[in-house]
């Protein structure tokens, strides 16, 4: 967990900073910031299962790809796929087919 990350999210209490690992783990760290600023060790929460990585795609527009929950049990993320596993239908010639 030393190796750093990216798309930091603090959890809504602001007890928690979250984060994506360089190897694809969801990360909490606990932090205290009175009375004095303590910063816990990392726990790794879950790993991330996706064709590619969170932070290839959109972060580097400030695309939010994820959050936390107000309460901080729930994750949702926007998971992206490469292309060539999404299903594609084209339908040709749809007018013909058309009740009128």
């Amino acid at each position: 967990m030393a190796a750093g990350g990216t798309l930091p999210r603090w959890s809504r209490d602001g007890r928690e900073l979250l984060y994506l690992g360089a190897d694809l783990q969801l990360v909490s760290i606990p932090v205290r910031t009175a009375p004095t600023l303590t910063v816990g060790a990392p726990h790794r929460l879950f790993a991330v299962r996706s064709a590619l990585k969170w932070d290839d795609v959109k972060a580097s527009n400030g695309w939010s790809d994820w959050d936390v929950s107000r309460d901080g049990t729930r994750f949702l993320a926007v998971v992206p796929q490469s292309a060539n596993e999404q299903p594609l239908t084209a339908v040709l010639d749809w007018r013909s087919g058309r009740q009128k």
